[in-house]
């Protein structure tokens, strides 16, 4: 069995219970000043929103902050109180010890080691500690129109079984702190519940009988369930061996479950089980209340944002999934409600910089980490999961547009600064032509030289913005598209670029939608352009005739001196056309045009073209 990823010793808090502040410099070209405008960067993460509302929200925001540093709840801040929030993990770069001895000295103007309400106000205020505009603070813009009703977890094993969220026992659960409101302010550790019903069947009389979607329950309720014959899957991929195993169903097994990974995770965390809350939905959202039911289904993406750690109960001897796909955990990931909660769980942790804490919980109890989860395609995205009420399928899709606008936008500006005057590698961030601007201003800012945005969902209109920038651009020397959805005017919008642009000299255009028309276009532009010398078109729609307009621009192009159109349209026309370029051209030495519509005669043809050549490679 594959060894499972190890799993972190400290206790991970929650990046929103922190408050982030950098402090200002003097305007001196001293080494002090370098530093702290240094330190204003990397702690820009830790910073208050600014406040620019109406002075009763700004002053509520203001008290608020300070309660976040008032551990004690006596009035005034220490230096120590200061230091465990500040130095907490889980949520980008903590701020050093000398950082936060210079910051306390700032707010403490009277120098008698605490620092009032009054003196944290000023100090933020005044200038002496700025408040830039946080970029994870979309998070907290997202629906929040039920609050997150959290069960301590001691609570939750004394049950013994998950409740339903009906009337009676909801007023009863409030009542007695069973179930209570979340509190930022708190310090407990949250923990999301995410799972698949194991009952879709199971109905009561608070069910609504006229809804024929009003039915199931997460856990066994009753005691004859009968054993099941499942297929047993093969590690990684998901495929089934072709054995069979049984499965057996007893009543409240996954109570049991969530329990065991709750205690296994508490003791490789180093947690305390009296400060872990959790939230399961069936007693966390109301189930007999329909519209107070919506707020709370809409209310998901802000829940999943402000958890700690997501846990996937499941009745699963051996997990078998590969650490980067969840939905392949059996039952589960192919669920659309289930990828919704995983994927804005673990966006949400890669916008903070960090692994997503989200763990599968085996039967034994077990855990399987999930540290960043990878959506392929759009097969693998929420919206394309499968749904017990397909009236659904709008709202999981509304709910994944939310997450992918806050998350594209935050992922784009940190890989371009941490990749800063090199190579950046946005693959698979589902980028959309929404995003094309903020990419563009992020590459143009961070002096970006080798951009890598193969497999996002960019089509003409955003190839129509980067070609825009890249009109202009000097930085960008290597330019991978591959695996998007550009057609003709997208790469036309790229070869027009291309008459000015003299810096870049790699473009992968694979596996797109580009026909003749865009093939022409690019070569026409290759005519004059001499600085590309490599230029991928693989697993296009190009045919003969834009092959014979790049046969004809190589007649006289010099400096590209590798193409690949393979998996194209090409056929014997177009390779013919090509093999007549190859008696001349000597600057090309490599070139591919496998699995194209080339017959004998064409192959022949090319082949006979660069026989005997020195250093050239094809692949037909």
């Amino acid at each position: 069995m594959e060894v499972r990823p190890s799993i972190s010793s400290s206790p991970r808090i929650s990046t929103h219970t922190r408050l982030r502040i950098a402090m200002s410099t003097s305007s001196t070209t001293s080494s002090k000043q370098a530093e702290e405008t240094k330190l204003r960067a990397e702690t820009a993460e830790r910073v208050l929103r600014a406040v620019s509302t109406s002075s009763n929200e700004a002053e509520r925001k203001l008290r608020a902050a300070f309660a976040k540093f008032d551990l004690n709840d006596d009035g005034v801040l220490t230096l120590p109180e200061l230091r465990a929030v500040l130095t907490r993990p889980g949520g980008g770069q903590p701020m050093t010890d000398e950082q936060i001895q210079k910051l306390f000295k700032t707010m403490d103007v009277d120098g008698d080691g605490k620092v009032n309400l009054d003196e944290f106000s000023k100090a933020l205020t005044s200038g002496k500690a700025k408040v830039p505009v946080d970029p994870l603070a979309v998070l907290d813009s997202f629906e929040y129109s039920a609050p997150m009703l959290l069960m301590p977890f001691l609570r939750f094993k004394e049950q013994e079984r998950i409740f339903k969220s009906t009337k009676t026992w909801r007023d009863e659960a409030l009542s007695k702190g069973w179930l209570v409101e979340y509190d930022e302010a708190s310090g407990k550790i949250v923990i999301f519940v995410s799972h698949t019903w194991w009952d879709r069947e199971f109905t009561d009389k608070t069910n609504d009988k006229t809804d024929k979607y009003d039915r199931g329950a997460p856990d066994y309720q009753l005691e004859d369930y009968p054993d099941e014959e499942r297929d047993v899957l093969e590690y990684g991929n998901g495929e089934p061996t072709g054995e069979k195993e049984t499965y057996q169903k007893p009543k409240d097994l996954k109570w049991r479950v969530i329990c065991a990974g709750v205690e296994e995770l508490i003791e490789e965390q180093g947690l305390k089980a009296e400060d872990v809350m959790l939230w399961v939905d069936w007693q966390s959202i109301y189930q007999d209340e329909k519209e107070e039911k919506m707020k709370g289904v809409r209310s998901l993406i802000k829940y999943a944002t402000l958890s700690d750690y997501m846990l996937v109960p499941t009745e699963e001897k051996n997990i078998v999934a590969s650490p980067d796909y969840p939905e392949r955990i059996p039952g589960y990931g192919s669920r659309g409600w289930c990828r919704c909660e995983y994927f804005i769980f673990s966006l949400a942790a890669e916008m903070r910089g960090r692994e997503a804490q989200l763990y599968a919980i085996e039967r034994d109890g077990s855990l399987w980490q999930f540290p960043k989860v990878k959506v392929d395609g759009k097969g693998d995205m929420p919206s394309q999961g499968a749904l017990s009420n397909p009236n659904d399928k709008a709202l999981v899709q509304d709910l994944e547009d939310k997450m992918i606008e806050a998350y594209v936008p935050v992922i784009v500006e940190s890989m371009c600064k941490a990749g800063a005057g090199g190579e950046v590698n946005l693959q698979y961030k589902m980028i959309r032509d929404s995003h094309a601007k903020a990419l563009c201003e992020a590459v143009n800012k961070y002096e970006v030289k080798r951009l890598f945005l193969d497999c996002n969902q960019l089509g003409d209109a955003g190839a129509e913005a980067i070609a825009a920038m890249l009109r202009t651009n000097r930085s960008v020397t290597y330019l991978s598209l591959g695996g998007n959805q550009l057609g003709d005017a997208g790469a036309e919008a790229i070869a027009a670029m291309l008459r000015t642009n003299r810096s870049l000299t790699d473009l992968n255009l694979a596996r797109n939608k580009i026909g003749d028309a865009g093939a022409e276009a690019i070569a026409a532009m290759l005519r004059t352009n001499h600085s590309l010398t490599e230029l991928d078109l693989y697993g296009n729609k190009i045919g003969d005739a834009g092959a014979e307009a790049i046969a004809a621009m190589l007649r006289t192009n010099r400096s590209v001196t590798s193409l690949n159109l393979g998996s194209n349209k090409i056929g014997d026309a177009g390779a013919e056309a090509i093999a007549a370029m190859l008696r001349t051209n000597r600057s090309l030495t490599y070139l591919s045009l496998e699995d194209n519509k080339i017959g004998d005669a064409g192959e022949k043809a090319v082949r006979e073209a660069v026989e005997g050549r020195e250093g050239f490679e094809l692949e037909l």
